[in-house]
């Protein structure tokens, strides 16, 4: 019988063909297929597939849900061929999404954040480099951390996570904590969240018609429907005081 590496390395392969990148699954699904081993099961079970997706003690549990969604996925694609292969099923740990705040960055905030990042050390002075020029590209374009870290040589973001959680912290926009953890604050994903906040804002300033200019911002940024994009004027209370005001506006000052 094969190995659950062999048939992950297989699984990775096959999903990437269809487009999809899947770099943190296939680091999460390594670990659990240690796991399993250290179990002594060849198969993946839910009791298991539970245990493990819990182990932290010290994250949300919607990280628990991701990392059980992830092999639910896995094992459903097993077993296809080896029914012996537990799939959990959905909303087991009956996690309702919820979307972190964002964190919209002030523009003296990020050029403190990109002057820390340029005084990182390293050998040959690339960490430095690298993370600057990433938080500067991410807040210039929105793009998705995973889309500007695939620029020229892809990048390990979770590598880069973690000097950003230290640059961040050294600014004081991120509060430590006990033990390695650098704590809890602002993410590289607030910078995307900051271009499109600041984007939105110009326009509500400037006396455009959101509502029209909104398809353009929402194809731009990569969401699957308008609604997506209009998230920003719920969670980012400037927008939404703009939003209001553009709405009386519109109706004569009628609610």
């Amino acid at each position: 019988m094969k190995s659950l590496q062999h048939h992950l390395r297989q699984y990775v392969a096959a999903r990437r063909a269809l487009g999809t990148r899947l770099r943190e699954p296939a680091k999460t699904l390594s670990g659990f297929i240690l796991f399993l081993g250290r179990k002594k099961s060849k198969f993946i079970t839910i009791p298991l597939a539970l245990e493990w997706s819990q182990q932290s003690k010290d994250v949300q549990r919607a990280t628990w849900a991701r990392k059980l969604s992830m092999v639910r996925q896995f094992a459903r694609w097993l077993s296809v061929t080896e029914p012996r292969h537990q799939v959990p099923p959905p909303r087991l740990l009956n996690v309702r999404h919820r979307r972190n705040k964002p964190h919209i960055y002030s523009d003296q905030e990020i050029a403190r954040l990109m002057a820390a990042a340029a005084a990182l050390k390293s050998p040959r002075g690339m960490k430095g480099l690298t993370l600057g020029t990433l938080i500067g590209l991410l807040a210039a374009t929105g793009l998705r951390p995973g889309e500007g870290g695939a620029r020229g040589t892809p990048l390990d973001l979770s590598v880069v996570r973690s000097w950003f959680c230290k640059v961040s912290r050294s600014c004081g926009l991120r509060k430590g904590s006990e033990g390695k953890r650098y704590g809890r604050g602002p993410r590289l994903q607030d910078l995307r969240h900051t271009f499109a906040t600041k984007r939105l804002i110009e326009w509500y300033r400037a006396g455009s018609n959101v509502p029209l200019q909104m398809p353009k911002l929402t194809t731009y940024l990569g969401h699957s429907s308008v609604a997506c994009t209009y998230w920003y004027i719920e969670a980012v209370p400037e927008l939404l005081e703009l939003a209001t005001e553009f709405q009386l506006a519109a109706t004569g000052g009628r609610r």
